[in-house]
């Protein structure tokens, strides 16, 4: 068969203005391959611009913000999940890893928290949901907020969330976040809809979605999962007492 007019392929581009541009850089003159070149570059133009928006700070709740560390820790850990509770009250109790670490260390290790909310566990994203509700409206409270919640995870679990409503699950976190200083309206004011019609979802999905595709990216599956300056850990484990934390990272920050 033979070959369309050019007139044809463009009028096939989305935009007004796409077609426009095509046709002041291709031209009806253009041979070869040039106009196919020109042709690829606008469509990376199109796909550019469509993309999606891009965090304008690194992902995750940093416990020290600002701190340069010789040893930076990610924990990827979901808030429904009882192994990560375990890890997280292993390293943040009062007399926790991270209390004992900033004693000995003098400021060398950074905590940074992922949001890993694991389908299985429905009401786990609404709990990271808070968290990040959390962290908008007040991040100075975001560490304070995670260990209330970790302190009444049982709460969530399924068999006393399974008939609660998503509305009634933001309320009880909302009102969770208000005994470590936030203000409760607030809180729900960001977890309710951006639009009274649709699917447009809440004021920190798009925040939800960096924390996901942050952990998608980096591998991610099981909670909870301990990255070190960068690498996987495979070595943590959940059940490691405060004392085999400081011992790990005291290791490190001596080799």
């Amino acid at each position: 068969p033979r070959r369309p007019a050019r007139s044809h392929h463009r009028r096939n581009f989305a935009t007004s203005a796409a077609r426009v541009e095509f046709a002041q850089t291709v031209g009806p003159n253009s041979r070869g391959h040039n106009s196919f070149a020109w042709a690829g570059m606008l469509f990376l133009a199109i796909a550019a611009s469509a993309a999606p928006p891009l965090p304008k700070a690194p992902v995750g709740f940093r416990l020290f913000p600002g701190r340069a560390p010789a040893l930076d820790v990610h924990l990827y850990h979901d808030l429904c999940c009882p192994f990560s509770r375990q890890m997280f009250e292993a390293l943040c109790g009062d007399s926790g890893a991270i209390a004992q670490l900033e004693k000995q260390s003098e400021g060398r290790v950074q905590w940074t928290y992922h949001c890993v909310p694991q389908p299985w566990h429905a009401q786990s994203a609404c709990m990271h949901e808070a968290s990040l509700a959390v962290e908008a409206a007040a991040p100075e409270k975001t560490w304070s907020f995670l260990a209330a919640l970790n302190a009444q995870q049982q709460d969530f679990f399924d068999e006393h969330a399974m008939d609660y409503s998503r509305r009634d699950l933001y309320k009880r976190l909302a009102s969770i976040a208000s005994t470590v200083g936030c203000e409760e309206e607030a809180i729900l004011q960001l977890l309710s809809p951006l639009e009274p019609t649709g699917n447009s979802g809440i004021g920190v999905t798009q925040a939800l979605k960096w924390h996901v595709r942050h952990h998608r990216a980096a591998g991610v599956h099981v909670t909870p999962t301990v990255f070190v300056n960068g690498i996987e850990a495979p070595q943590v484990s959940s059940g490691w007492s405060s004392t085999e934390w400081v011992d790990f990272c005291d290791g490190l920050l001596k080799n």
